[in-house]
């Protein structure tokens, strides 16, 4: 048999790329995960990189998340040089690879130190998931591989797995047991540590069960809309949240009330979530609190804290306390001045600088007072931002400290001028990472003065329309027509 030239090249280069891969091991490589009362989970990889070539230099590091399961709930991950702290960049590649820019190549025999930080969603389930009292323990299991799949070979590596050990009112966290290939627990620190593993073993997966009876809230669905008006100098924002109770379900899936009346007066612990606590501004006016039944009246406003601490905020109570499992929909919003938020350039291009996204924090306290819960947000599985710009308005750009992607949509409004659409600015993200929420993004756009009175000239044509209208209509005559002998009679 013999090759085309062609076909021999392709072959040596790619022999020459596979033997380029192989010359990056990673020479010991520690994953820590953190559990405990955040319904987020998070891992730090730290790898010492060595390039055993004698020749080539590498100018990228290569990571694998997960397995496609575990891809599923990636929220974030960010690279960082140990030695510097300088975070570089890293660029998706596929559905399950990522591609790391070194920030100097890594010469022949030299190696690098980085820290791989990733932030995952439901990774810790209730164990059990069923059948737990309102006021027993809530128990959490957190089950992975306990060996990092990586594309270059590891010599030495080790898993560990501690908790966060943030105290709350229901009791902190604490370690059950632990399950694994050489499991032990770190008596100094109450850590669990799976390994050390050298290159060639076989490891299999790790568990770790853990109690932490804080409030672990999934919003399965959130959408946050920005309405700016330019003629009322008014920008309204609202939000649609559907959540859920990741906690285990009660008995029956049911609520005892009686256990819950006395649990007022004798302190004891529950897990239903009552309330929800959203960030406003200060400047807030005309806050809705509605439902798929209507107006929900069991909500507050105002301002927790003493003066640099002080915060403006909204307290929401659902209509029914969550148990683990429920799920509850609503739709908040309130009205802020425009000027607090929009900029105008000297170019007379106009900015608009508002939040992504704002943490939503839940609550199983029963205290009357408002006040803000010191846990951790709920966790966003699927959001959308949309923020609806003034009729005519072109040219329009969004600007975020973070990497999104978006997409220009068009909808109408009432009395809008037809022919003219409104662009709305749509961003979707999935598992959005605790670090994005608070972060302003800017949308920038062009709207000018011949656009800005659209509104007003349509508002005119429909009260002249309205106007003629009514005239034609006051000049016809629905009536009967009078008969002939009378009209006869009246004019002798």
């Amino acid at each position: 048999m013999r090759l085309h030239p062609g076909h021999l090249l392709a072959l040596v280069a790619l022999l020459g790329q596979q033997t380029v891969v192989a010359t990056l091991v990673n020479s010991n490589l520690i994953r820590t995960v953190t559990l405990g009362a955040s319904a987020y989970v998070t891992e730090q990889i730290g790898v010492v990189v060595q390039n055993t070539d004698t020749h080539a230099t590498h100018t990228s590091y290569r990571v694998w998340a997960g397995d496609a399961a575990k891809l599923e709930r990636l929220a974030s991950l960010h690279v960082h040089e140990r030695k510097s702290g300088r975070e570089l960049p890293v660029t998706k590649k596929d559905d399950m690879e990522y591609v790391v820019t070194l920030g100097s190549p890594l010469a022949a025999g030299e190696k690098i130190g980085l820290s791989i930080d990733m932030v995952y969603t439901q990774m810790a389930q209730p164990a059990p998931a069923t059948n737990v009292g309102q006021e027993d323990d809530q128990r959490w299991a957190w089950d992975d591989q306990l060996l990092v799949a990586s594309p270059y070979a590891t010599r030495k590596q080790k898993t560990v797995v501690s908790l966060d050990g943030n105290t709350n009112s229901n009791g902190g966290t604490r370690l059950v047991r632990h399950e694994g290939a050489r499991g032990s627990r770190d008596p100094d620190t109450g850590s669990v540590v799976f390994g050390p593993f050298n290159s060639g073993d076989t490891a299999g997966r790790g568990r770790v069960v853990f109690v932490s009876n804080a409030e672990h809230v999934e919003a399965t669905g959130l959408q946050r809309e920005y309405f700016v008006s330019h003629w009322d100098d008014t920008l309204h924002v609202s939000d649609a949240c559907d959540v859920r109770n990741a906690g285990p379900s009660t008995p029956g899936g049911a609520i005892d009330g009686v256990q819950r009346m006395m649990s007022r007066f004798t302190g004891a612990r529950d897990h239903l979530i009552k309330s929800f606590v959203v960030h406003v501004p200060g400047t807030a006016r005309e806050a809705f609190f509605v439902d798929a039944i209507g107006n929900v009246s069991t909500s507050a406003i105002g301002t927790v804290g003493k003066r640099q601490k002080a915060v403006h905020v909204m307290q929401l109570k659902p209509r029914y306390p969550l148990a683990g499992g429920w799920r509850y929909a609503w739709r908040h919003g309130y009205r802020v001045p425009l000027g607090e938020h929009l900029r105008r350039a000297t170019d007379g291009r106009f900015h608009l600088h508002v939040p992504f996204i704002e943490r939503l924090v839940a609550s199983s306290s029963s205290d009357k007072h408002l006040a803000v819960p010191d846990h951790s947000a709920a966790a966003v599985l699927d959001y959308e931002l949309r923020v609806t710009l003034p009729q005519g308005a072109c040219n329009v750009e969004l600007r975020a400290p973070f990497e999104a992607e978006y997409r220009i949509e068009h909808a109408k409004h009432y009395l809008d001028a037809p022919g003219v659409a409104r662009p709305v600015v749509v961003v979707s993200m999935r598992n959005v990472p605790p670090a994005v929420m608070g972060q302003n993004v800017v949308v920038s756009y062009d709207y000018s003065w011949a656009a800005m009175w659209l509104k007003p000239a349509a508002i005119a044509a429909c009260v002249m329309g309205l106007f003629v209208l009514a005239s034609v209509v006051s000049r016809l005559q629905f009536g009967l027509a009078p008969a002939a002998s009378k009209l006869k009679s009246k004019a002798e």
